[in-house]
């Protein structure tokens, strides 16, 4: 009897020991497919970012947003997302200020733009991280952008977001003085 108990006793460990690292490598395995798949994530972010400030909207020499390329959007997603039909009501119904108007205004720019930033995403991203995308929307400073976001749990549609980003970025450069 005792003989056949530390057989069991064996086995069970045995099979303990085997589920264990078993479990150990689907954990792992689990975390690169995360890894992965935030990778993916932000590089669509990424993607959607620069179209939304490369394409879909045109600005004038002062980074001013100051047309939505209707015809481009549709192109890509079939229809037009609510925030780039904000962001042309916007420029529909106020025109960019005077720069003398915009002198008397107690914050910049790039202040704005971070205080609507961090409204949309709380304290989970750094304000650095979309700081660098104001101050310049680059392919790398926005990959940086969007791997934060990702990494800090964003969730939502790429087109949404890159949409609500390009809304605050049209709104605060026209709104505000930016101030270098």
């Amino acid at each position: 009897m005792i003989v056949n108990s530390k057989k069991i006793l064996i086995l069970c460990l045995s099979a303990i020991l085997v589920l264990t690292s078993l479990g150990l490598v689907n954990s792992n395995q689990t975390k690169a497919d995360t890894k992965e798949s935030q990778e993916q994530k932000a590089k669509e972010l990424q993607s959607e970012i620069l179209f939304a400030m490369n394409e879909a909207t045109e600005s004038n020499q002062d980074g001013e947003v100051t047309k939505v390329n209707t015809k481009k959007i549709k192109e890509r997603y079939g229809y037009i997302p609510k925030e780039y039909k904000q962001i042309q009501q916007d420029i529909n119904n106020d025109m960019p200020m005077v720069n003398a108007l915009k002198a008397k205004l107690p914050k910049t720019a790039n202040q704005c733009f971070n205080e609507k930033m961090s409204g949309m995403l709380g304290d989970l991203i750094p304000v650095a991280a979309f700081s660098r995308i104001y101050s310049n929307p680059n392919p790398k400073n926005i990959l940086y952008f969007s791997k934060q976001a990702i990494k800090a749990g964003l969730k939502g549609n790429a087109v949404s977001i890159a949409g609500q980003i390009t809304y605050y970025y049209s709104y605060c450069s026209t709104h505000y003085p930016d101030i270098t």
